[in-house]
Protein backbone atom coordinates (compact mmCIF):
# COMPACT_ATOMS: atom_id res chain seq x y z
CA UNK A 1 0.00 0.00 0.00
CA UNK A 2 1.17 3.45 -0.95
CA UNK A 3 0.38 6.36 1.63
CA UNK A 4 0.62 9.71 0.49
CA UNK A 5 0.63 12.78 3.04
CA UNK A 6 -2.01 15.45 1.95
CA UNK A 7 0.87 17.93 2.20
CA UNK A 8 3.19 18.65 -0.56
CA UNK A 9 6.33 18.90 1.57
CA UNK A 10 8.31 20.93 -0.70
CA UNK A 11 5.69 23.89 -0.29
CA UNK A 12 5.59 23.43 3.65
CA UNK A 13 9.40 23.33 4.05
CA UNK A 14 9.91 26.42 1.66
CA UNK A 15 7.23 28.58 3.54
CA UNK A 16 8.14 26.49 7.14
CA UNK A 17 11.56 27.87 6.86
CA UNK A 18 10.86 31.27 5.21
CA UNK A 19 8.38 31.38 8.15
CA UNK A 20 11.08 30.87 10.71
CA UNK A 21 12.69 33.98 9.79
CA UNK A 22 15.34 32.41 7.89
CA UNK A 23 16.78 35.58 5.05
CA UNK A 24 14.42 36.35 2.45
CA UNK A 25 15.67 34.61 -1.02
CA UNK A 26 14.62 34.48 -5.15
CA UNK A 27 12.00 31.63 -5.22
CA UNK A 28 10.66 30.17 -8.50
CA UNK A 29 9.00 26.64 -8.08
CA UNK A 30 6.46 24.99 -9.78
CA UNK A 31 5.42 21.61 -8.08
CA UNK A 32 2.93 18.99 -8.95
CA UNK A 33 1.21 16.89 -6.64
CA UNK A 34 0.44 13.47 -6.90
CA UNK A 35 -3.23 14.34 -7.60
CA UNK A 36 -3.01 16.65 -10.50
CA UNK A 37 -2.77 19.67 -8.48
CA UNK A 38 -0.58 22.18 -9.81
CA UNK A 39 1.88 24.59 -7.10
CA UNK A 40 3.75 28.14 -7.80
CA UNK A 41 5.59 29.37 -5.27
CA UNK A 42 7.74 32.14 -6.29
CA UNK A 43 8.61 35.81 -4.90
CA UNK A 44 7.88 37.94 -8.20
CA UNK A 45 7.66 41.22 -6.62
CA UNK A 46 10.33 41.16 -3.97
CA UNK A 47 12.21 38.26 -1.92
CA UNK A 48 9.76 39.37 1.23
CA UNK A 49 6.65 38.62 -0.93
CA UNK A 50 6.05 34.99 -1.22
CA UNK A 51 2.99 34.12 -3.96
CA UNK A 52 1.55 30.78 -3.73
CA UNK A 53 -0.59 29.39 -6.45
CA UNK A 54 -2.72 26.43 -7.44
CA UNK A 55 -4.18 24.79 -9.98
CA UNK A 56 -6.96 22.57 -9.67
CA UNK A 57 -8.18 20.91 -12.79
CA UNK A 58 -11.81 20.87 -10.92
CA UNK A 59 -11.62 24.02 -9.56
CA UNK A 60 -14.75 25.72 -11.72
CA UNK A 61 -17.37 22.94 -10.69
CA UNK A 62 -16.01 23.81 -6.87
CA UNK A 63 -16.29 27.25 -6.61
CA UNK A 64 -20.06 26.27 -8.08
CA UNK A 65 -20.66 24.59 -4.81
CA UNK A 66 -18.90 27.67 -2.72
CA UNK A 67 -14.79 27.09 -3.22
CA UNK A 68 -14.33 30.70 -3.62
CA UNK A 69 -16.03 31.60 -0.43
CA UNK A 70 -14.07 29.35 1.90
CA UNK A 71 -10.76 29.59 0.60
CA UNK A 72 -11.41 33.83 0.85
CA UNK A 73 -12.74 33.03 4.43
CA UNK A 74 -9.49 30.60 5.36
CA UNK A 75 -7.05 33.31 3.87
CA UNK A 76 -8.46 36.32 4.01
CA UNK A 77 -6.02 38.82 4.11
CA UNK A 78 -3.22 36.96 2.23
CA UNK A 79 -5.78 36.32 -0.95
CA UNK A 80 -5.27 38.09 -4.60
CA UNK A 81 -5.32 37.89 -7.75
CA UNK A 82 -4.54 34.48 -9.06
CA UNK A 83 -1.82 34.25 -11.23
CA UNK A 84 -1.88 34.02 -15.06
CA UNK A 85 -2.82 30.13 -15.58
CA UNK A 86 -3.61 29.24 -11.74
CA UNK A 87 -6.86 29.54 -9.63
CA UNK A 88 -6.16 30.52 -6.64
CA UNK A 89 -3.58 33.14 -5.37
CA UNK A 90 -1.80 34.08 -1.76
CA UNK A 91 0.68 36.11 -1.34
CA UNK A 92 2.72 36.53 2.23
CA UNK A 93 4.45 39.22 3.07
CA UNK A 94 7.37 38.55 5.30
CA UNK A 95 7.80 42.28 6.64
CA UNK A 96 4.13 42.43 7.32
CA UNK A 97 3.32 39.16 9.50
CA UNK A 98 0.96 39.24 12.46
CA UNK A 99 2.62 38.95 16.06
CA UNK A 100 0.14 35.62 16.29
CA UNK A 101 2.49 32.87 15.38
CA UNK A 102 -0.18 30.32 15.21
CA UNK A 103 -1.02 32.06 11.48
CA UNK A 104 2.72 30.75 10.74
CA UNK A 105 1.33 26.78 11.10
CA UNK A 106 -1.56 27.38 9.37
CA UNK A 107 0.06 29.49 6.76
CA UNK A 108 3.12 26.38 6.31
CA UNK A 109 0.35 23.81 6.62
CA UNK A 110 -3.05 25.01 5.03
CA UNK A 111 -2.52 25.58 0.91
CA UNK A 112 -2.70 21.68 0.99
CA UNK A 113 -5.90 21.93 1.67
CA UNK A 114 -6.92 24.52 -1.08
CA UNK A 115 -6.24 21.75 -3.37
CA UNK A 116 -8.19 19.00 -1.62
CA UNK A 117 -11.62 18.78 -3.36
CA UNK A 118 -12.53 16.02 -0.80
CA UNK A 119 -11.85 18.67 1.79
CA UNK A 120 -13.28 21.53 1.06
CA UNK A 121 -16.32 19.67 0.29
CA UNK A 122 -16.22 17.81 3.72
CA UNK A 123 -15.35 21.03 5.47
CA UNK A 124 -18.68 22.60 3.71
CA UNK A 125 -20.71 19.57 4.13
CA UNK A 126 -20.90 18.71 -0.07
CA UNK A 127 -21.04 15.30 -0.84
CA UNK A 128 -17.98 14.63 -2.91
CA UNK A 129 -19.55 11.23 -4.44
CA UNK A 130 -22.43 13.62 -5.78
CA UNK A 131 -20.05 16.48 -7.49
CA UNK A 132 -17.03 14.62 -8.48
CA UNK A 133 -14.38 16.53 -10.28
Amino acid sequence: MLLLDYQNILIQSVLTERLSGAPPVNIDQIVSDFDGVTFHISTPEAKSKILVSINVKCFNELVQYGAQQVLEREYGPYVVTPETGYNFSVQIDLDALPEDKGIYYFLSSGFKRANQPRSLQRLEMISFDEYPC
